[in-house]
């Protein structure tokens, strides 16, 4: 099992891409945190730098064609979140269970992961190359531990769409703009 690491840092407007292991490995970077500002009202692409060519992977879409969120690659997507909770890899809905801290935290081999500042996961079933994706929020800043299955680095952008669907939906007055 292969563990990628996204950390959307709110002091650095920064979101990193990683891959863990010895050495930890950098796939990608997106210049900016995803708190949108309700005074301007941006919803926008932005792209996922590779930093060793400082050129674009993928790109993330926010709120195109009925999803949330989007992550794209070469004109095709790899996931979304809909407007419904649904997930999709490649256009098809993958199943998930979302359970929250307090389900997590009542079995003891999670309890570790209050400290770290754990808020929910996503655990996908056998349609899926990703296992996991555990969400974690501490002062404005998020992080996503994504569990993939095999070693395709394409599975820790599939993953970067849960781990950024809450930010978003946290910010309220998108759907405001939407309803509009």
């Amino acid at each position: 099992m292969v563990e990628y690491i996204i950390k959307t840092d709110k002091k650095d407007k920064k979101t990193h891409i990683l891959r863990a292991g010895t050495p930890t490995v950098r796939l990608g970077i997106v210049y900016t945190d995803f708190n949108l500002s309700p005074e301007t009202r941006e919803i926008s692409t932005e792209e996922i730098i590779d930093p060793k060519t400082n050129k674009a992977i993928a790109e993330i879409r926010l709120f195109n064609n009925g999803n949330v969120i989007s992550i794209n690659s070469k004109r095709e997507e790899l996931s979304a979140v809909t407007q419904f909770g649904e997930y999709k890899e490649g256009g098809v809905i993958v199943p998930y269970r979302r359970l929250t801290k307090a389900v997590l935290l009542s079995r003891p081999e999670y309890k570790s992961l209050e400290e770290m500042g754990i808020t929910h996961a996503y655990f996908l079933g056998e349609s899926s190359p990703i296992s996991q994706v555990f969400y974690f929020e501490r002062k404005g800043d998020i992080s996503g531990v994504v569990y993939s299955k095999d070693s395709s680095d394409n599975n820790a952008l599939k993953g970067l769409a849960l781990v950024l669907a809450q930010r978003i939906e946290d910010q309220e007055f998108i759907f405001e703009f939407m309803r509009k």
